[in-house]
């Protein structure tokens, strides 16, 4: 990305900086906030990373079901890193294209960085079209590279 792409990234973020919060109760959650970039709403953000299945979900606390969430498979060291694939992706239609799902792969991400965890996410073999999609754009854009999802997104959290 070039000094204007990554100003303008920077710009229109939508996890909330400063917002992440480990929970006091079980050190293998956490929070945030998502500020939709249409409605400037503030939704909380919610993230579980385990030994086997991890999740990242974005739900507005009137609503039944998650706005978008995913979850991810840790398949063990795959000799870089801990690899975390992503199995299910889902943003709800009406909200797409407005940064939900980057914004839970970037937070998980994030997360990731921590020695504890050394993990990076990886696009799965068996993906949809939107899925495809996702993952092509987000090459093409910087956001992942041969690495996995790049982990620098969301310093500020």
């Amino acid at each position: 990305m070039n000094a204007f792409e990554t100003a303008w990234a920077f710009l229109k973020m939508p996890i909330v900086p400063d917002s992440l919060v480990q929970d006091e109760n079980d050190e293998s959650k956490y929070s945030a906030s998502f500020r939709d970039p249409k409605t400037d709403e503030i939704i909380p953000m919610k993230a579980g990373l385990g030994t086997g299945r991890s999740y990242v979900e974005i739900q507005h606390p009137n609503e039944e079901s998650p706005r978008s969430d995913a979850s991810f498979q840790n398949w063990g060291y795959d000799g870089e890193k801990n690899s975390y694939e992503s199995r299910q992706t889902n943003t709800d239609f009406k909200y797409q294209r407005r940064g939900y799902a980057t914004a839970l792969y970037s937070l998980l991400a994030h997360l990731l960085k921590d020695p504890k965890y050394n993990g990076a996410i990886r696009g799965s073999d068996e993906m949809w079209e939107d899925g495809r999609d996702f993952w092509n754009n987000a090459y093409e854009t910087g956001k992942t590279n041969d690495n996995g999802w790049r982990d620098d997104l969301y310093d500020r959290l």
